[in-house]
């Protein structure tokens, strides 16, 4: 009210309020929100009705109606994905547990090399590549072997599913060397996670070493070896080799640099090395707890399916010119439980797909039989439809239960 120059509006009301004894308080807008909305005089609704008319409304009422379009939707899985991210226990013992996968192909040099196999300690992170001219078991032994030489056996080998690592002579070296050996469900990558991660880093090196002669990569496999085994690891903050040996690589790098600290004695190099890697396997737990969270964030609980349960498992084998064919194929009786929501299925009468798999519940749905398709028979014979469709079509309907394998 002090100002010398006022608008007419509000002098008008300067003047008015002269007449009062009075102070006046600013309210900041914020404040007074209850008033603005009070203060608006909303239009009187005395009817409402919904246009149906639109081309919008018009669809949605006819796929509504629409009994093929309504059981196509219904066969679909909503919602986020089934299945939790499953730490797997890790003990502060290095060289317990490798994880093996074979890394190609990729293009073949003078000496007939296509493949890597990689070998990677679960605990350490520590990393070989070896390689091979073939995904074949015998090779596959024969490098484990020369390994087994320096480092000794594992406790555990985890791997996928490969001709090399289901083979009769691959079970039997594992027989023979006491090696668990544990099988990774048929397209779950995640549960070989540490191998897919050490894949994503060897080819693009690989590729740039080994520029602008592509088929000399093999000379370099070793350098990529080197440089990944004295690299620092996200999950324990030191690279493998500091892990497993007790002191950083020492490269050709460093022999120019003086040697500042004196050699450890051996009795201190164990002390450290036990205490570096109490602390990764802290290290390694805290970043488990952190995917774990960040990746559950978006799954859900998995449904259960018991045995002799009826369902349908997810084409995982994309070719050339497979992306019109079904998503699903069935039906498969659940014969088997693992654990981890991994099950053994089994191919009930004859259609597309494997006679017999393991997956996930991630990749399975219940078939529901229809009326129509009563005619389907658990015990391994089925007929065809009028619509020459065999079996019923898997539709994803109410809760599924059973029990809970590994990675």
């Amino acid at each position: 009210m002090s100002k010398k120059d006022l608008c007419v509006r509000v002098a008008r009301w300067a003047l008015l309020l002269q007449e009062f004894d009075c102070t006046i308080e600013h309210r900041s807008g914020k404040a007074m929100r209850h008033v603005d909305a009070l203060s608006r005089n909303l239009p009187k609704i005395m009817y409402i009705r919904e246009d149906n008319s639109s081309l919008v409304a018009r669809l949605s009422n006819a796929q509504r109606d629409d009994k093929t379009l309504t059981q196509i939707i219904e066969s679909r899985k909503h919602g986020k994905q089934e299945g939790f991210l499953r730490n797997i226990p890790k003990n502060a013992i290095p060289l317990e547990t490798y994880y093996i996968h074979h890394l190609g192909p990729i293009p073949s040099t003078q000496k007939s090399y296509a493949h890597i196999l990689v070998v990677v300690d679960v605990f350490t992170k520590f990393t070989w590549l070896y390689p091979t001219k073939s995904t074949s078991a015998e090779e596959v032994i024969n490098r484990l072997s020369k390994q087994a030489v320096i480092f000794g056996n594992p406790c555990q080998i985890v791997s996928d599913r490969g001709t090399a690592f289901t083979s009769k002579s691959f079970k039997k070296y594992c027989a023979d060397e006491k090696i668990e050996h544990i099988l990774i469900a048929t397209g779950v990558p995640r549960g070989n996670g540490q191998v897919e991660r050490i894949n994503r880093i060897v080819i693009p090196v690989l590729t740039k070493l080994s520029a602008p002669h592509p088929e000399t990569w093999y000379k370099f496999v070793d350098r990529v070896q080197q440089y990944i085994n004295s690299s620092m690891s996200r999950s324990t903050g030191l690279s493998p080799f500091e892990l497993l040996i007790g002191k950083n690589m020492r490269l050709k790098d460093d022999l120019e640099l003086k040697q500042i600290i004196e050699d450890e004695t051996i009795l201190l190099l164990q002390e450290k090395r036990e205490t570096l890697r109490e602390q990764a396997k802290i290290a390694i737990e805290k970043v488990q707890k952190e995917n774990q969270r960040v990746y559950n964030r978006k799954r859900k609980r998995p449904n259960t399916y018991s045995i002799g349960d009826l369902v349908a498992i997810k084409r995982t084998q994309i070719t050339p010119g497979s992306k019109l064919y079904p998503k699903y194929l069935g039906p498969y009786q659940i014969i088997h439980v693992l654990r981890g929501d991994r099950y053994v299925v089994s191919k009930v009468g004859e259609h597309e797909g494997p006679r017999s798999t393991t997956t996930s519940s991630e990749n399975i749905k219940r078939w529901l039989v229809n009326e129509c398709d009563s005619n389907v028979d658990t015990s391994g014979e089925d007929t065809d439809n009028e619509d020459g469709h065999q079996g019923p079509m898997p539709l994803q309907n109410g809760r599924d239960v059973g029990p809970t394998e590994n990675v």
